[in-house]
């Protein structure tokens, strides 16, 4: 359950943060996450706010924008996104068995509540361990957008000089 105190949750939050080597909070700007940003605004804590993704993955919403908010907004089309997104990570592939038959993603999450959700889950309720997984989805497809174009950036075979510029062209060879 939610405790009456929102502060202690925050303070939770950012205590969890902290157990994790300082990860940066991430959350839905609506539904609770203007209330972290305000937190941690009086508390001095706003660089451990994770900002709303670019979504380089999605050629559809990729927007740059000079000053990027923090947190996520998440309207029904985004959701409706995320959820995809979700039903294609729990049916991925991560291993076999010494059977040889496939360990999907889903036969590797231990929570059962998170799983109970998923069972009944709809377009209208309160999902919040869904909800979550949706943010999660959005954060792992940038994180591997970012890492792939950090990679194409910093390869040395496609940044080399197809020819040297300092080689001279007056060199000549004679054969005896």
């Amino acid at each position: 359950g939610r405790p009456t105190d929102l502060s202690y949750a925050y303070e939770q939050a950012f205590m969890l943060s902290d157990y994790y080597g300082g990860a940066l909070l991430q959350s839905e700007i609506a539904g609770g996450g203007q209330g972290i940003i305000d937190y941690a605004r009086t508390h001095f804590l706003l660089e451990r706010l994770e900002y709303e993704p670019e979504m380089l993955h999605n050629k559809d919403f990729h927007k740059p924008e000079k000053n990027p908010s923090r947190f996520m907004n998440m309207p029904t089309e985004k959701k409706r996104l995320g959820l995809t997104y979700l039903a294609d990570w729990t049916k991925h592939t991560r291993g076999h068995d010494d059977n040889g038959n496939p360990i999907l993603n889903i036969h590797r999450i231990y929570d059962i509540g998170f799983l109970q959700e998923m069972k009944k889950f709809s377009d209208k309720g309160n999902f919040d361990r869904i909800s979550a997984m949706i943010i999660a989805m959005f954060m792992l497809k940038e994180r591997v957008a970012l890492t792939m174009e950090q990679v194409q950036e910093e390869s040395a075979f496609y940044n080399r000089e197809l020819f040297t510029a300092g080689a001279s062209t007056s060199q000549t060879t004679t054969y005896a």
